[in-house]
C-alpha cells in the first residue's frame, strides 16, 4: 500500500543484557542509557511498531533490575516529534566538560555541588561531569620467569673453541643446560 514501516532489528543472539542497575557505576550513565535507547525508538520506529518497542523496552529494563517506576518515567512513547528539540540544550552555553573519578555515589554528589557551582559563578557554562574509573590491572599480571625456568624454548650455546649449537627442547632449560655438561666437567 505504498507505506514503508521501520521497526528495530534485534540480532538472534540479542540476549537483553545492559548495564545492570545494581552495577557500580554511576546513576546518570544508567538513567542516560533508558534515555538514549527511548530516543532510538522514537526516532526510528514507525508509530504503528513504536507501542510494542517501547514494551520491549520495558521488559528489557525490568529484567535488568530497573525499579519500575522509573522505566515508567523514562521509557515512554512520545507522541510528539518534536520531543528532541524540546530535550537539547541551549546552544547559547558553553558546556566544560570535568573528569572525576567514580568512587560511587559520593561522586555523584560531589558532581552536583561542582556544577551548581560553577553555573552559579559562570552562568554562560554547562558544566558536564565525566566519571572516569581505574584499570583494575596495571601492567603485568604474572611473574617475569628467569630464561632458564622457561620451557619449550629454542637455544644456543657456544663452545669455547668458537663453535656454535642450535637445540630445542620442551623442558626446562635449566635442566637442558645440565645435560649438555660433559660428565668429566661435572663434580662428583
Amino acid at each position: 500500500n505504498g507505506v514503508f514501516e521501520r521497526a528495530m532489528y534485534r540480532k538472534p543472539t540479542f540476549t537483553g543484557l545492559y548495564l545492570k542497575w545494581d552495577s557500580f557505576a554511576p546513576t546518570s550513565h544508567k538513567i542516560g542509557l533508558l534515555k538514549s535507547l527511548t530516543s532510538r525508538a522514537n526516532r526510528i520506529c514507525s508509530s504503528s511498531t513504536l507501542n510494542d518497542e517501547i514494551n520491549i523496552l520495558r521488559k528489557i529494563f525490568v529484567k535488568n533490575g530497573y525499579p519500575e517506576n522509573l522505566v515508567k518515567r523514562f521509557v515512554t512513547v512520545n507522541q510528539d516529534k518534536q520531543w528532541v528539540e524540546n530535550h537539547q540544550e541551549a546552544g547559547s552555553t558553553t558546556p566544560v566538560y570535568i573528569r572525576l573519578p567514580w568512587i560511587g555515589r559520593k561522586s555523584s554528589t560531589y558532581a552536583v555541588t561542582i556544577r551548581s557551582t560553577i553555573t552559579k559563578s559562570f552562568p554562560d557554562v554547562t558544566p558536564r561531569v565525566v566519571f572516569t574509573t581505574r584499570k583494575a590491572f596495571t601492567g603485568r599480571s604474572k611473574d617475569v620467569l628467569p630464561a632458564t625456568s622457561k620451557s619449550a624454548v629454542i637455544y644456543e650455546f657456544t663452545c669455547h673453541c668458537g663453535c656454535t649449537y642450535v637445540g630445542k627442547t620442551l623442558q626446562c632449560l635449566s635442566e637442558r643446560i645440565k645435560q649438555h655438561v660433559p660428565e668429566k666437567l661435572k663434580r662428583p
